[in-house]
């Protein structure tokens, strides 16, 4: 008797040990385009900047938990935002374009769907449009990622209760201005925020939509090498105010730090690596939750796909990431600088490079080969009085040659080099803690994520 009793206490204390780490609170944060280079180039420019020779620890990069997922999709292994989005958000793997929808295009259910419909609260919050593509596969279903007003459309249904971002994308051609999105929000039932109004929200509504860029139509909060506005850690601090106001049973909330991509579909390290010490400081926000919730609020960190091909080494074993300190500007800010001295005209090449070396720190904190500035003047002189008109087109910006080739320049001074403009097929870390962190840490391919995260809810 003694023996059964010691036996069923022992069972209890197993099931206590395996289900007990089920979390009230989930932060599953996205860093699009962000791979392991990316991550690892952040933690060695940090180093730097701080006079140091180690890598600097990142907030998520000293979780204790840490794996690797595949990316590939059902009909390519590189995939687009929309087909990562919909498996990270759903389990299950689609085409590229593909919201919420399978092979079949029939709808998929995602985890903050299902999570609000187990009793949870559930929220996205983004950098970029909040009916992007990562965002919108947490709440939408459509074929086809640019159809944004559809998408939106989904949003106020009330797929999810709370949504932020830095605009509202419209679908091309159709004549709607975001505008016109805020008051439809506004009639659907939402309380809307803009610019300033998304800082230090205390859960005023259920329903609630922020909408953090100061100006509709720029697709996306500023950069934040530039950003002096609203940011990702105002608008994460904000969501969590509004759903632990709302759900006290818990909630789930996914938070993408979305204009890394954009950066990294540029070339443009520096801008990189501001853009996931933006996101590393939304996750200690998300920390400070944790600290006061540690054995029911699970946080992840990964990626929908790696973006550019950055390799650490440029032929030579050594790097120069101080060399990055310099850059004080995008490079599309640098692109609207040179078209504004095109547009005043008669800009001499003296005064070009001047307010290069300000916005870059070359010449100054960089050397310039004699052989380089004679390829940037050739550049300047061609677009600025000659017939040359070409551009460096990639999938988000149209970026002027001579801004292309001083950021090349710079980052391959730096030891920084990039493969191409667009996404790679490379696997993306995971890094985790928190209740059930040792099973997202045993996750090995982009779907094992969200499908881990449902059996640790319990909402499918």
């Amino acid at each position: 008797m003694k023996r059964a009793i010691l036996s069923i206490f022992a069972f209890c204390i197993l099931c206590v040990s395996v289900f007990g780490q089920a979390p009230k609170y989930i932060f599953y944060f996205i860093g699009d385009g962000m791979g392991i280079n990316h991550v690892y180039g952040t933690q060695l420019f940090n180093a730097v900047a701080e006079g140091r020779n180690e890598p600097a620890q990142l907030t998520f990069t000293s979780f204790p938990y840490h794996s690797f997922v595949s990316t590939w999709n059902k009909t390519t292994l590189v995939t687009d935002s929309a087909a990562a989005g919909t498996a990270l958000a759903t389990g299950e793997k689609t085409y590229n374009g593909s919201i919420g929808m399978d092979m079949d295009h029939k709808p998929l259910k995602s985890i903050a769907v299902l999570a609000k419909e187990a009793g949870y609260g559930a929220g996205v919050v983004t950098t970029v449009g909040v009916n992007h593509a990562t965002p919108a596969a947490f709440y939408g279903n459509a074929d086809n990622r640019n159809s944004y007003n559809l998408i939106f459309d989904q949003l106020l249904e009330g797929r999810v209760h709370f949504a932020a971002g830095g605009d509202i994308l419209v679908t091309s051609k159709s004549g709607v201005k975001p505008e016109q999105q805020l008051e439809k929000a506004r009639q659907a039932g939402w309380t809307v925020y803009l610019g300033d109004e998304c800082r230090n929200q205390t859960g005023a509504a259920e329903k609630t939509l922020c909408i953090g860029a100061a100006q509709l139509g720029r697709h996306e909060l500023p950069y934040a090498m530039e950003n002096t506005g609203v940011t990702l850690a105002d608008l994460t601090r904000t969501a969590i105010n509004n759903l632990s106001t709302y759900h006290k049973k818990g909630f789930f909330l996914m938070v993408e730090g979305g204009t890394i991509d954009h950066a990294a579909h540029s070339d443009d390290a520096a801008s990189i690596f501001h853009e996931i010490n933006d996101m590393d400081r939304a996750i200690d926000v998300a920390m400070e939750f944790y600290r006061k919730h540690p054995k029911e609020t699970l946080i992840l960190v990964t990626a929908d796909h790696e973006t550019g091909g950055m390799g650490l080494g440029a032929g030579k074993y050594e790097l120069h990431l101080e060399r990055l300190l310099g850059q004080t500007v995008t490079k599309g800010t640098l692109d609207r600088d040179i078209q504004k001295l095109q547009k005043r005209g008669n800009a001499k090449w003296e005064e070009v490079k001047e307010m290069i070396s300000q916005a870059t720190g070359l010449w100054t904190r960089v050397d310039v080969d004699s052989k380089t500035e004679a390829a940037l003047k050739e550049t300047f002189q061609a677009t600025f009085y000659g017939d040359d008109s070409a551009k460096d087109q990639n999938m988000y910006y149209t970026h002027e040659m001579l801004s292309k080739q001083v950021i090349d320049y710079l980052d391959l001074s730096a030891g920084i080099f990039f493969g191409h403009t667009s996404h790679t097929g490379a696997q993306v870390p995971v890094f985790a803690i928190g209740a059930g962190a040792d099973k997202i840490a045993q996750c090995r391919d982009n779907t094992d994520i969200p499908n881990t995260i449902m059996k640790l809810m319990k909402c499918k």
